[in-house]
């Protein structure tokens, strides 16, 4: 239920939405989840962040479409950053 996460003036301005504008905001919400998970993983692990540095590894993000089942990875460069994505 979205009411327990989005305050109800908010949820009032969601409800209000067309459906192509409501699946948009859902994936820039889950596009920006990954980012800062992602973001996380290297701000917190020293050792993940030195192997990254040293291209021994890669942190990649990844989204799955629950509709059509496919998964879309997130290479660090193609994604933007929060503060550019536009939500609606």
């Amino acid at each position: 239920e979205i009411a327990q996460s989005i305050p109800d003036m908010s949820n009032e301005k969601f409800q209000a939405l067309s459906t192509e504008q409501r699946e948009h905001l859902c994936d820039a919400v889950a596009t920006r989840n990954v980012v800062h998970t992602t973001n996380q993983i290297l701000a917190r692990s020293s050792i993940i962040r030195c192997a990254v540095e040293e291209g021994r590894i890669k942190v990649v993000g990844a989204l799955y479409d629950v509709k059509s089942g496919k998964i879309e990875f997130l290479e660090r460069d193609q994604v933007p950053l929060a503060a550019d994505m536009q939500i609606v």
